[in-house]
């Protein structure tokens, strides 16, 4: 996971404790890599709020107010309420949308091939199988799994446009 190369600040912990400055780390990022960290923090967390993120993450507030509306006009993540007050503005809840995105999986078999999509909190939302390549060449495999991702994501509702990526395992023999 992206966020596995940006160590974080645990609750209860403060930089002093840890010796360094948190946010080094994040020196050098690109915008990319750092809302996509922020993105699996948040999904990491389940349910978290903008303070918890800037604990966690070591960012100033400006910088995690900024990621934050980009992913939410991104409808990457949702704000689902309020958090219990702590003597202060109650704290707004942010939480992961796992149906903004889907990404499809291929596994490439003699017997068989599998389809499946994932939402972004990995959920599969739809499979499907079909005969496999058996002694098919690498052309003619290929022209029929375009094909069929087609018909796949078509047959299952998915929107084509929120399709992040395609992967494809091929068993060992």
């Amino acid at each position: 996971a992206v966020l596995d190369r940006f160590p974080i600040i645990h609750q209860g912990e403060d930089r002093a404790e840890r010796g360094r400055d948190v946010s080094s780390p994040f020196r050098g990022a690109t915008a990319v890599q750092t809302h996509g960290a922020i993105l699996d923090l948040i999904r990491s967390s389940g349910v978290v709020s903008r303070t918890e993120l800037v604990d966690r993450s070591g960012l100033t507030g400006a910088s995690i107010t900024r990621i934050v509306r980009q992913l939410l006009d991104d409808g990457l993540i949702t704000e689902i309420g309020l958090g219990e007050s702590t003597g202060g503005k109650r704290r707004t809840l942010l939480q992961l949308n796992p149906a903004a995105r889907t990404a499809v999986g291929v596994e490439l078999d003699f017997d068989q091939i599998t389809y499946v999509a994932i939402d972004l909190g990995g959920r599969v939302v739809a499979r499907r199988s079909s005969k496999g390549t058996g002694t098919k060449s690498p052309f003619e495999v290929t022209q029929r799994i375009a094909e069929e991702i087609t018909a796949f994501i078509n047959s299952a509702g998915l929107d084509g446009g929120r399709m992040v990526g395609i992967g494809i395992a091929i068993a060992g023999r």
